[in-house]
């Protein structure tokens, strides 16, 4: 479910602090197509853990994502000290309509049903395809 008022696409430069839940991050320009828009801090609050004590995500390390670099769509609104506060993130790639790979047959069923699921421990991945298969 996405939340807020406003919404952003931004690249996260980096926590302003250590062990900080404000980074700074970089708006994306729509004249140059770039992320060298203006800079700008903003909140991002800890997720709370589940009940098993397992956070179902996480900002830690999230400027090694390789996701980073084609961005983030960040959903909010400003706090009462007029600071963005994230209340939904979602990487830019996920989005994008080109796909990774493109799969068809039977091929397709047996990789939604099997492959697909092989490597869940793998973090900050993400991987877009089409399925072409009457399944």
């Amino acid at each position: 479910m996405i939340t807020g008022r406003f919404y952003g696409l931004v690249t996260i430069i980096g926590e302003v602090t250590p062990n900080s839940d404000l980074f700074q991050v970089r708006h994306y320009n729509r004249a140059s197509q770039k992320f060298d828009g203006r800079e700008e801090t903003v909140y991002i609050p800890q997720v709370i853990p589940d009940i098993n004590g397992v956070y179902p995500s996480t900002t830690r390390k999230i400027t090694e994502s390789p996701l980073n670099s084609s961005g983030w769509y960040i959903y909010g609104e400003l706090n009462r000290e007029a600071i963005f506060t994230v209340r939904a993130i979602a990487p830019r790639a996920l989005f994008q309509l080109q796909p990774q790979q493109i799969i068809s047959g039977l091929t397709a069923k047996d990789y939604i049903h099997n492959r697909y699921w092989q490597n869940i421990k793998q973090k900050s991945k993400s991987n877009r395809f089409i399925s072409k298969a009457n399944i």
